[in-house]
């Protein structure tokens, strides 16, 4: 993988051995994509190791959860939008008409 920092302002920040404020600084790719383009700097490459500790059942449960979390949070945000679409319709028909009268 390809290690890039998004912001090479922030070099500085760099010249650390906390790993936490590195990490924050840099950015991980595909070897194949590019972001030289972007203004990003190319600082090395990485090798990364992981274990799923989580069983295939754990792994759908919080999936699920995090979905399900997230769709609370699009119901909230679409019911604040259709509030102020109705509000606004409301005001609208609120507003009295009065025919023209016509010469």
């Amino acid at each position: 993988m390809n290690v890039w920092l998004s912001n090479p302002q922030r070099a500085l920040e760099l010249n650390t051995k906390d790993s936490a404020i590195l990490f924050e600084q840099v950015v991980l790719t595909r070897e194949s994509v590019d972001m030289s383009d972007y203004g990003w700097a190319l600082i090395g490459r990485a090798a990364i190791n992981f274990d799923i500790t989580s069983s295939p059942q754990d792994i759908q449960l919080k999936s699920i959860k995090a979905l399900e979390t997230g769709l609370k949070k699009l119901d909230g945000e679409h019911e604040a939008k259709r509030n102020i679409i109705l509000d606004t319709i409301n005001k609208l028909k609120a507003i009295p008409y009065h025919e023209r009268n016509e010469v």
